[in-house]
C-alpha cells in the first residue's frame, strides 16, 4: 500500500516491536504557520490529527486540514 503524502511535513516515523509506525505532529501545523495549536480544545485536536493523518491531497486536501484547524467556537 502506498503511503499518503505528508502535506504539512507532520509525519514522523518511529520503530516499534511490530515494525515502523507513523505519528502526525500537530506542532508541525503551527511551525508551518497554519494554526496556533494551543488555542484548540482537545476534542478538535483529536479530530484535526485524524484529518491530517488521512489527508491525501485528493479526497482530503490541505484546505480540509486548514478548515478543521481554523475552528472557532461561536458565541451566540
Amino acid at each position: 500500500m502506498a503511503r499518503r503524502p505528508d502535506l504539512f511535513g507532520a509525519r514522523v516515523t518511529f520503530e516499534t516491536d511490530e515494525g515502523p509506525a507513523d505519528l502526525y505532529r500537530l506542532r508541525a501545523l503551527q511551525e508551518n504557520g497554519v494554526i496556533e495549536i494551543d488555542r484548540l480544545p482537545f476534542a478538535i485536536r483529536v479530530m484535526l490529527e485524524g484529518v491530517l493523518r488521512q489527508a491525501d491531497g485528493l479526497q482530503i486536501t490541505s484546505d480540509d486540514v486548514r478548515a478543521v484547524a481554523s475552528w472557532c467556537a461561536r458565541a451566540d
